[in-house]
């Protein structure tokens, strides 16, 4: 292929680009290197993409697919997303429980227990105990109540 040869987009990948090229402007945060113009996206990825498709297919013993490269990245976003969703959740509902947990101690005229916390991650403590047991209760709800993958 020369050099600056034109490569002809359907209308279709046209209107991707554009709208790929909006979101990577409004969030520069996305990609390595900003593109200042749609050509600049479509080289950009481009690059990336084809020096992927050049070391997995000239490897002598590979007879790995396209199709299963998309697959493989699809797989391991969506994986990764939700291993952090859940983790978000985790926490949140520790901190749903730990909320109970200081309302009951306030209800029983305790308002200056909160002096004398300790570290809930130091073994032995109560701070720990109750962590531990808050975190089994979480781990056991969402057992219990949200579907496993």
């Amino acid at each position: 292929m020369t050099e600056g040869k034109m490569i002809r987009l359907n209308s279709s990948n046209r209107k991707k680009l554009s709208i790929l090229f909006e979101v990577v402007s409004g969030k520069p945060y996305l990609l390595r290197t900003i593109p200042t113009s749609e050509n600049q996206l479509v080289n950009l990825l481009l690059e990336d993409l084809l020096s992927t498709l050049i070391d997995k297919w000239l490897d002598k013993g590979s007879k790995i697919k396209y199709s299963s490269l998309l697959s493989k990245m699809d797989t391991q976003k969506n994986t990764s997303e939700l291993r952090a969703l859940r983790q978000v959740i985790k926490k949140q509902d520790e901190l749903l429980y730990l909320l109970m947990s200081t309302n009951q101690a306030i209800l029983r005229n305790d308002k200056d227990d909160f002096k004398k916390i300790k570290s809930m991650y130091k073994y032995g403590t109560k701070e720990n105990e109750i962590y531990a047991a808050l975190n089994n209760l979480v781990n056991k709800d969402n057992h219990d109540y949200f579907v496993k993958e």
